[in-house]
């Protein structure tokens, strides 16, 4: 198990770590998201999608309401998941999670706490406030 810790001090900081840590991953990974509401979770998935090469990564907006969004990002597929607005019962959509879990694409959930299973592999990125504009980005790779 791999532990690195960032303290971002603004959006743009957090966007560029995102982004940097992009270039430490492999198109198949599995990023479960945890933090509160407002932490900077989807902003996060912003600068992993620009750190991929998404040209048009202001695009990535939460899909609370629709759930899962798919971005084709050159040879990169990501699924950004929002279980925020997901019935602990729902298993239709738990079961689209689960063929995502086990797809060779890219995706990426955010409330991840939601999930009822999680020993698969995956990176664990949470995001705790520290004060109104920083953050302390804590992300554990579960090989």
């Amino acid at each position: 198990m791999i532990t690195i810790k960032y303290i971002s001090n603004s959006a743009d900081e957090t966007f560029t770590i995102a982004q940097r840590f992009a270039d430490m991953l492999t198109a198949n990974e599995k990023i479960l998201l945890y933090g509160e509401l407002g932490s900077g979770k989807t902003l996060f998935i912003k600068g992993l999608a620009a750190g991929f090469g998404m040209l048009n990564y202001n695009e990535v907006s939460s899909p609370s309401f629709v759930l899962i969004k798919e971005y084709h990002i050159k040879t990169v597929i990501l699924y950004h998941v929002d279980l925020y607005r997901i019935a602990d019962n729902d298993e239709y959509f738990y079961k689209d999670i689960d063929e995502l879990i086990r797809s060779d694409d890219l995706v990426a959930i955010e409330w991840a706490e939601k999930l009822k299973e999680t020993a698969f592999p995956h990176i664990k990125i949470h995001l705790e406030y520290l004060n109104e504009t920083s953050r302390l980005i804590t992300i554990t790779q579960l090989h």
